[in-house]
């Protein structure tokens, strides 16, 4: 290619760490011809699991430090203010109570689930016909559902549920051939079929505005994959005759609330949210670093999952009523004011 000034990748987060890769072996090749060549890098997600993020070095177990490919974050916008400002559609979630993936003798690989194993942990004909019953009774008025499983087998066995109960739909794996893929996915944006289970496939850069349900069996340890899910569901359906380029923020969120998708419901029977915290939250875990799960609340009138912070559920307008805690006592406290009786 020659001298190269700029190189753009999108989709970074799927840059290896280090190693000999495509990617890295391109940009060495394109830097020894031009060892100031600017590296830009976009993304979503700007971390990778059990790595941390990309902009910051990170120490192997041998204690060898790896310097990051990239040395500051040049521009970055949240999905909280993509939302407030009326450029992403907001997403909602409902508690599926008991409904759900077992984790327990799951083990990890890489740092994330072992998808054999979790493939089994789903892979059971009263769990999937729970599922299922649960998905078709919360999106009854929902147009557009994408499942997420972890296993080619479970995926073929939701999408047989689902046609059993009558409701169209398909399944696509990375075995699916080209042409059927390109089919289903045609008449699921079309709306000609109403539901799409995929394993593995579906994730980073799928775009259909009409997903205003999203099912996750799919449990991840990864921050990335997590936000990529849930961000297939963002996508906003304006009013008809609406244009968002030459309006504000206020005008936008009407447009949203006032067009065919108000917002996405997030149906999680993998524990995603408990481990990793509402989705405009989500900062990667460290290597080696734990975590307790985030403070989350259910709203007693609709079911709706919110963080433990919010005064009003944004779905049926409950409000929460908190416990007044005195702020001053009547007797001086004997707590010692330092930590040591006498100075050092």
């Amino acid at each position: 290619l020659g001298h190269v000034d700029v190189l753009m990748i999108d989709e970074v987060h799927t840059l290896p760490a280090e190693g000999d890769g495509q990617y890295r072996k391109f940009i060495t090749d394109l830097r020894e011809i031009n060892p100031d060549m600017r590296v830009l890098g976009l993304t979503a997600t700007p971390y990778r699991l059990g790595h941390g993020r990309l902009d910051e070095p990170r120490e192997k177990k041998d204690g060898t430090i790896v310097p990051p490919l990239f040395s500051r974050v040049a521009y970055e916008v949240t999905l909280r203010k993509l939302i407030d400002d009326g450029w992403l559609a907001p997403l909602t979630t409902k508690d599926t109570g008991s409904i759900g993936v077992d984790l327990r003798g799951v083990g990890s690989v890489g740092g994330d689930y072992a998808l054999g194993q979790l493939s089994k942990a789903v892979d059971k004909p009263e769990l999937i016909a729970s599922i299922c019953t649960d998905i078709i009774r919360r999106g009854k008025d929902r147009r557009s559902w994408l499942i997420f499983t972890p296993g080619k087998p479970d995926a073929k066995h939701f999408h047989e549920e689902m046609s059993r109960r009558g409701i169209p739909g398909g399944v696509i794996t990375d075995d699916t051939p080209s042409g059927e893929r390109d089919r289903l996915i045609k008449a699921f944006k079309n709306y000609a079929i109403r539901y799409l289970v995929n394993c593995g496939v579906l994730t980073t850069g799928f775009d259909h505005k009409g997903v205003d349900l999203l099912a996750m069996v799919r449990s991840t340890k990864s921050a990335a994959l997590y936000l990529q899910i849930c961000g297939r569901g963002t996508r906003p359906l304006y009013k008809a005759g609406f244009n968002p380029n030459t309006a504000t923020a206020e005008e936008r969120r009407a447009a949203i609330a006032a067009g065919p998708k108000k917002n996405c419901l997030v149906l999680d029977y993998a524990k995603n949210i408990d481990y990793h915290g509402p989705v405009d939250l989500v900062e990667p875990r460290r290597p080696g670093k734990g975590g307790g799960p985030a403070p989350m609340k259910t709203c007693p009138k609709c079911d709706s999952q919110l963080h433990a912070s919010i005064p009003v559920c944004p779905d049926c307008s409950h409000v929460f009523v908190t416990e007044e805690k005195a702020k001053f006592v009547a007797v001086a406290a004997v707590k010692p004011i330092l930590s040591k009786a006498e100075p050092v």
